[in-house]
């Protein structure tokens, strides 16, 4: 198995940093649907455009620290 692999001092260490990958991953995945919903509305305005790439930024940076605390 994996974990005989690793020091016993570090296997917290990883396992505490998945836990929080995975919710970084939910809050990400959250923004970016959300930004696709109102992708939609930015076809008809401008407030709409706005609103998806702010929460398209969001989405970004939450999967940038996704994939900071999966290396």
């Amino acid at each position: 198995m994996l974990t005989n692999c690793l020091p016993r001092d570090r296997t917290s260490k990883f396992y505490y940093l998945t836990r929080f990958m995975f919710a970084f991953v939910l809050i990400a995945l959250f923004f970016a649907v959300c930004s696709m919903f109102l992708g939609v509305l930015a076809l008809c305005s401008r407030i709409g455009s706005f609103l998806s790439s702010a929460l398209c930024s969001v989405a970004l940076f939450f999967q940038t620290l996704v994939a900071a605390l999966m290396t």
